[in-house]
């Protein structure tokens, strides 16, 4: 029997299994499930693993049952090992076993907690007809994207083709000589260091001053209008052709950068504007998106498949920032409720609640290396924590009004904050010591973000402006001057040529660099 997919369960689950096999075939997608198509007089684990063999999804139907089952374990296994796409629809509020664990790391869950399951089943199956598509179109992800183009190399002169320099006949040294000139070569060596040394010194002193580098310009390109509220997050994914924007109220938006269209997230359950809202991610490989809102809710959406995969991370209040561990392996959300909860961005579990803020959590972000935890907090403090352990390492203060965002230098050395008392400061992460105050805006700062480099620093504000800063000196180098309302955020792209802020009118403008 050809089939597309192999369903996977364990034998207490056999009701679900054939709910799922029914859906998904009322939907024309073909299946192998024991018992039914193991034909008569075939070896049971024969004909499992031929099934898989043939398959190019496996639908896992995941329970405690499953969980522990050995068998299940060798199917996911056979699968992950020949290729197979897993895709696991939980029905039981289980985490997996350490071995399911680290077949499925990068596997996107879909769940099916809440009864009845047949309502979870459409989606299951638009998740599967969709990845079937793309399977059968292209075998690659979808093609939202181009590459950008990297600066190609200088064109080197081969070895084959330089002239190779003639050896003069070595001449014949005496015994006598070579002794003598073992004996001195020690202390000949012991000179040349010296007199390395000495030169190297006088030219470190004496060397010529380097130019400057140019302060970067930018000039506005264009604007984009995603929503008829206030823009309060702008990210860039990691290969910079996707602008992800939240309004604020509960809508997400995604633009494609290469032709400015919009990304709607379809399949069975269509949603464009998606429902998001205070703050939007990228995970680091560009394939996830994450977002808070002020329903309580943090909610993942694959960018492969365009689906919602997770809407349960929940806070007691508004979830006013999000972000992806360096590794990808961790998601933060700050929330108005005064913590910040670490989730498991493999299984979406809760790892962990930072407790220590007296008010509302506005920012979150971890350190380059991913060993840290920055947040920012209406309290007008932010404080910094270990991202294993979930301790509390120091506070650090010194803003007289609450701080609005928080970020990481590119080198994990320095911390850039912007508060509501209209400055932004820069701290030292080693030792929680401020090292310079900006100031210049005229009303309070909503948003920073340090350039690719770790030379420049772009801050946000309500006095409808985005200012350039020199971080080294703590000079301003610039004004963006173009938004008719409040600023409220502010991003870098990864190349370091644009920067996306979102204004209070529902516009986001690019600036581009010129120079």
């Amino acid at each position: 029997m050809t089939h597309d997919v192999f369903i996977s369960y364990s034998h207490h689950d056999k009701s679900a299994a054939d709910a799922v096999c029914a859906k998904l075939e009322q939907h024309g997608i073909r299946c192998w499930i024991a018992p039914r198509d193991v034909e008569p007089g075939t070896e049971w684990a024969g004909s499992i693993i031929h099934a898989i063999n043939k398959s190019k999804i496996m639908v896992l139907v995941f329970s405690n049952s499953a969980n522990n089952s050995p068998q299940i374990r060798k199917e996911v296994e056979r699968a992950v090992n020949k290729g197979v796409i897993v895709v696991p629809l939980r029905i039981e509020d289980v985490v997996p076993t350490e071995s399911l664990e680290y077949f499925m790391s990068n596997v996107h869950w879909l769940d099916a907690l809440t009864p009845p399951l047949e309502k979870h089943l459409d989606q299951l199956a638009g998740t599967v007809k969709i990845i079937l598509d793309r399977i059968v179109v292209h075998d690659d992800p979808i093609p939202h994207v181009a590459p950008i183009p990297s600066v190609p190399a200088v064109p080197t002169e081969t070895e084959s083709a330089r002239p190779q320099p003639q050896l003069a006949p070595e001449p014949k040294i005496s015994q006598r000589s070579r002794s003598l000139s073992r004996r001195a070569a020690p202390g000949l060596a012991g000179l040349l260091i010296i007199v390395a040394i000495v030169a190297g010194i006088y030219f470190i002193r004496n060397r010529p001053t380097a130019p400057s580098e140019a302060a970067p310009q930018f000039v506005q390109d264009r604007s984009i209008t995603t929503s008829t509220d206030h823009v309060v997050s702008v990210a860039f994914s990691p290969d910079g052709h996707l602008l992800a924007s939240a309004d604020g109220g509960n809508n997400l938006y995604v633009s494609d950068l290469t032709n400015g269209s919009k990304l709607s997230f379809g399949g069975p359950f269509t949603q464009q504007p998606a429902r998001g809202g205070e703050s939007v991610a990228f995970s680091p490989d560009g394939n996830s998106l994450a977002a808070g809102g002020t329903d309580n809710f943090v909610r993942v959406w694959s960018l492969l498949l365009r689906l919602q995969i997770r809407t349960s991370m929940l806070h007691a209040a508004t979830v006013e920032s999000v972000a992806f561990s360096p590794d990808g392996l961790l998601l933060a959300s700050a929330s108005m409720d005064k913590t910040i909860k670490i989730w498991d961005a493999r299984t979406f579990g809760k790892l962990n609640t930072l407790s220590g803020h007296t008010a509302s959590v506005l920012s979150v972000a971890f350190s380059p290396d991913g060993r840290l935890i920055a947040s920012a907090s209406a309290d007008k403090t932010i404080k910094l924590w270990d991202s294993a352990t979930g301790r509390e390492i120091r506070t650090l203060t010194g803003h007289s009004e609450e701080v609005r965002c928080v970020v990481f230098s590119p080198d994990g050395r320095t911390l850039a904050s912007a508060s509501q008392d209209k400055t932004v400061k820069l701290w030292d992460v080693a030792t929680g010591n401020t090292v310079r105050t900006l100031t210049g805006h005229s009303d309070m700062v909503t948003g920073v973000a340090f350039s690719p480099d770790g030379h420049w620093l772009a801050s946000a504000s309500w006095d409808q402006t985005v200012k350039l800063w020199n971080v080294e000196s703590g000079q301003q180098v610039g004004t963006l001057m173009g938004h008719a309302k409040q600023v409220n955020s502010v991003a870098f792209r990864p190349d370091g040529f644009w920067i996306a802020s979102g204004n209070y009118d529902g516009t986001v403008i690019l600036w581009r660099r010129t120079n």
